[in-house]
């Protein structure tokens, strides 16, 4: 595991080297890497990756930008069904940008206090989301 920035993931993902390869890859596992980044930038990062099932990004500095990001979210992968994104400093879900595709998410340790009332329509195929060690707000 390594500490990796935003840029210094950029470089070693050459674009040219790596394209041929990445719409094989299945499974994704970039956790515990220190990886400092807006999660779209992310996802913009390996938007090659067509066939993707799985990514786990947990353990890492990854937050979710507070612009809103709607029109960007655009995703190739219509397949991408599990989503770890637990144990990075996420605060909110608001602009949260996700494939619709997605099964099981985990939030777990996020510092999220809600969830919003658009979360469900966003993620329509979820089946599982785990939450655990956040402190909700209840707000009636």
């Amino acid at each position: 595991h390594s500490n990796l920035s935003q840029d210094e993931l950029m470089l070693k993902l050459d674009e040219d080297l790596c394209q041929a390869q990445l719409g094989r890859i299945l499974e994704l596992d970039i956790s515990h890497n220190n990886v400092e980044m807006d999660l779209l930038s992310l996802f913009a990062l390996f938007f090659p990756m067509e066939n993707t099932l799985s990514i786990d990004a947990s353990c890492n500095k990854i937050t979710i930008n507070i612009l809103d990001a709607e029109f960007l979210c655009k995703f190739p992968s219509r397949q991408l069904l599990f989503l770890n994104i637990s144990n990075n400093p996420i605060n909110s879900l608001d602009t949260l940008c996700l494939p619709s595709s997605i099964k099981e998410i985990d939030l777990s340790f996020t510092n999220i206090s809600q969830i919003p009332l658009n979360f469900a329509r966003k993620l329509f195929n979820l089946e599982k989301m785990y939450v655990q060690g956040n402190h909700f707000i209840y707000t009636a």
